[in-house]
């Protein structure tokens, strides 16, 4: 490929991209998207890291000794949180900047490596230029663009981890066997580190794992010898942080058991329908077309590109690769093909969150693929020469589409109530010293409380969850609240469990419990605030 970039211009067009994506994603960070479930729950044992020195959650004392040690997801995510915590406080805004600055590193990460796969600088700043603009997904409340990357680091989960990690493992591995001299440790160390690299990204998810298999392949299909070794050691590498967080398990083992039996339907590893099922679902985690009227979804730009362009990009690819035996191109085509594969197979849950896994590479495959369709078309005929504009205007279309994504993302913050607001006019009715049981969506401002999930109550009543299960007063008896917060989801669960509903309300009547406000908010819903009698 022919290179028309200088150094200095790529770095400054690098620069300028980078700090567009931070710009972009620090507006409205403490108000848009609403604050999804997850980021308090993930936050509270982060914050008790950084408190405490333990990883477990105070929300949900009490059960399977989940204030002591925590299983219900890994401790990556947790352990970042923490480490910001103890440097600047906790607050919604921390909190999320901890996926932004994920977020950053991901371009950064996903530039460096176009530059060391093909040596071309516009394959990384047209990848990056993808990442921040092209369009995937249909918009949702916590989606509020539908580009993968934008989305997702404006939410404080575990998912940017994954491809933090990941492509920094991909990119050590390529520096690793690419060098075409070295000595022997070096290239032991490379192995371990890009291992142990993979298995942080799987600390962060599971899904994280995928890249062992892709790293692993690509080892076996370089034309070198010592094939065998160095996958001995990518593999060692990997195992050691595992090992590391062994004795953690070991600890309590019975909690662990407990704990990750909430997740038994996402792992029915035995059941051949289960994976039969993880396929037929995987296209709800794309959701390309939906909820649009006909003409919006026709006229879907980004998702026409990721239909057609990724198969003719991958194509091409394997035609690279085949004719030429480009090792570059079989290090691209690889994951363009089998991460999205493995995370259609095993993955039950079809969240477009964990997409983020995976565009980075997609936006390189279709980087490289419109790079090279250009080259190409500049040595044809005149006439087909000419079709170079046509690929000019739809990248322009993509900008244009991925510009009206983020004006969509302007509307929404100003009509989303923010979150710190909100929670203010929550903690006015909260005497101090009180113990309060609400939802954990709401513990992110309220960790000065003794605030504890109803979700815990919920759970001692359950037969499945505890045996024996206690009745709901008594359970409520048990988790002593002072204080009661009922939102609109807890209304609607005990919609759907009125005989819950009657204990409730049995159990506040026998503890004069008197409800002192109603705050009904336009986006977090209603919220009855209940004094009660210990």
């Amino acid at each position: 490929m022919t290179t028309a970039i200088s150094p200095g211009t790529r770095r400054a067009i690098l620069v300028v991209l980078l700090l567009a994506f931070w710009l972009i994603s620090l507006r409205h960070l403490t108000v848009a998207p609403p604050v999804y479930e997850d980021e308090p729950w993930q936050a509270s044992t982060g914050w008790k890291l950084a408190t405490a020195g333990v990883f477990g959650s105070d929300l949900f004392a009490g059960l399977y000794d989940m204030d002591r040690h925590y299983y219900g997801y890994l401790p990556l995510h947790p352990l970042l949180l923490a480490a910001i915590y103890r440097m600047a406080g906790i607050g919604l805004l921390q909190t999320r900047l901890e996926p932004v600055a994920l977020g950053l590193l991901t371009l950064a990460l996903t530039a460096t490596l176009a530059q060391a796969l093909f040596r071309d600088r516009r394959v990384g700043l047209l990848a990056l230029i993808l990442l921040l603009l092209l369009r995937l997904n249909s918009a949702g409340p916590f989606r509020l663009t539908g580009i993968p990357l934008l989305d997702t680091a404006r939410i404080a989960r575990y998912d940017m981890t994954v491809p933090v990690f990941g492509l920094a493992a991909w990119y050590v591995f390529w520096r690793t066997t690419a060098r075409p001299t070295g000595s022997e440790r070096g290239a032991v160390f490379g192995y371990l580190l890009a291992g142990l690299l993979t298995a942080l990204a799987s600390l962060g998810h599971l899904y994280g794992a995928f890249w062992l298999p892709v790293l692993l392949i690509l080892t076996l299909w370089t034309p070198s010898p010592g094939r065998l070794r160095r996958a001995i050691w990518l593999l060692a590498g990997f195992l050691i942080p595992w090992l590391l967080y062994l004795p953690y398990v070991l600890a309590d083992l019975p909690a662990w058991r407990a704990q990750t039996s909430f997740y038994g339907e996402r792992f029915r590893l035995l059941d051949w329908r289960w994976y039969l099922n993880n396929l037929r679902q995987e296209p709800l985690r794309y959701a390309l077309w939906l909820p649009d009227d006909l003409l919006p979804r026709l006229a879907r730009i980004g998702a026409w590109l990721h239909l057609l362009g990724l198969p003719a990009a991958a194509l091409a690819l394997m035609r690279r690769s085949w004719r030429r035996h480009d090792f570059a191109a079989r290090a691209l085509l690889l994951p363009t093909v089998l991460l999205p594969a493995l995370m259609a197979l095993l993955i039950f849950l079809k969240l477009p969150n964990y997409l983020v896994l995976f565009t980075p590479v997609w936006c390189l495959t279709l980087a490289w693929g419109s790079v090279a369709l250009w080259d190409r078309l500049a040595t044809a005929r005149l006439g087909l020469r000419a079709t170079r504009w046509l690929l000019v205007a739809l990248l322009l279309a993509v900008g244009v589409e991925g510009v009206t994504r983020l004006a969509a993302l302007e509307t929404a913050a100003a009509q989303t109530t923010p979150y710190p607001a909100f929670i203010q006019q929550v903690r006015q009715w909260l005497p101090s010293g009180g113990r309060v049981l609400g939802l954990h969506n709401y513990w992110l401002g309220l960790e000065d409380y003794d605030y504890h999930s109803f979700a815990v109550p919920i759970l001692w009543a359950d037969p499945v969850y505890t045996s024996p299960p206690l009745t709901f007063g008594a359970a409520l008896s048990r988790a002593a609240p002072t204080v009661i917060l009922l939102d609109a989801h807890l209304r609607d669960y005990f919609a759907h469990h009125p005989e819950q509903e009657v204990e409730l309300n049995a159990w506040l009547a026998q503890h004069h419990g008197r409800r002192v406000a109603s705050i009904a908010d336009a986006t977090y819903g209603a919220l009855d605030i209940y004094w009660v009698q210990p």
